[in-house]
């Protein structure tokens, strides 16, 4: 028995359908689990402190014998 259009194209859309639920609800599952927005916060304002400390320079805090000159100390 020959198909009608519809029939075979039926399924396929609500497949995709499903799919963009099934993508919708584990975005939202993640992002709420994760804490995906305070994790981006925290991992950026670390880059920038890395950046700064490449660049510029730092001593460690702890016992001072860690000393890293920088970029820009060594580039001068």
């Amino acid at each position: 028995m020959p198909y009608s259009r519809c029939e075979l194209i039926w399924p396929a859309i609500f497949s995709l359908v499903l799919l963009l639920i099934i993508l919708i609800t584990s975005i939202v599952g993640i992002a709420s689990h994760f804490k995906a927005k305070a994790n981006y916060d925290e991992v950026a304002c670390a880059s920038g402190v890395v950046i700064d400390d490449v660049t510029n320079g730092n001593v460690s805090f702890t016992d001072s014998t860690n000393y890293f000159s920088g970029i820009r100390t060594v580039y001068n």
